[in-house]
């Protein structure tokens, strides 16, 4: 009887012991790799009229951790219902971002529009980024965390 009671505590340590580890490196892993955008987050963009009413809605949590990706869904919720542009983002080495998608009038055949990003490691999580093409100023897109600090920031 006690052999048995010996053994039951035995394995009672081994499996206490184990799951301390693991909540040890889950804890530690969270911490190595801060959040760059939170999960079910929603970032506004001034569009063309600088109205700050399109949206991209980023469905899962991106981290500094290279390949980290998400979908995301760039649209203005008040007018189409419906429909979205699909696109996909991506966290890439040296503290970059990449934001790929498809307007709707883009064959299959063609490429996607690619968007690339740098962010500083004290300014996470991001409220505000600048995706250019290419790194030019020829086509950037904007992105607040708040509809009011895009506005404000348009009126200027």
């Amino acid at each position: 009887m006690t052999k048995f009671l010996t053994k039951r505590v035995i394995l009672l340590g081994i499996l206490a012991i184990s799951c301390a580890a693991a909540l040890y490196y889950q804890t530690k892993a969270n911490n190595i790799h801060q959040t760059v955008f939170a999960a079910k987050s929603t970032f506004y963009m001034p569009g063309q009229n600088n109205n700050c009413k399109w949206v991209i809605h980023i469905s899962d949590r991106i981290t500094t951790f290279p390949g980290d990706t998400s979908s995301a869904q760039i649209g203005i919720p008040e007018v189409i219902k419906d429909g979205y542009i699909s696109g996909i983002l991506q966290n890439g080495p040296g503290n970059s971002l990449l934001l790929a998608f498809k307007t709707p009038s883009q064959s299959d055949n063609t490429p996607p529009i690619v968007l690339t990003a740098m962010y500083n490691m004290e300014d996470l999580p991001l409220k505000k980024i600048r995706f250019r093409v290419f790194n030019s100023t020829v086509m950037t897109m904007v992105l607040y965390s708040t509809f009011e600090s895009c506005a404000e920031d348009t009126m200027k």
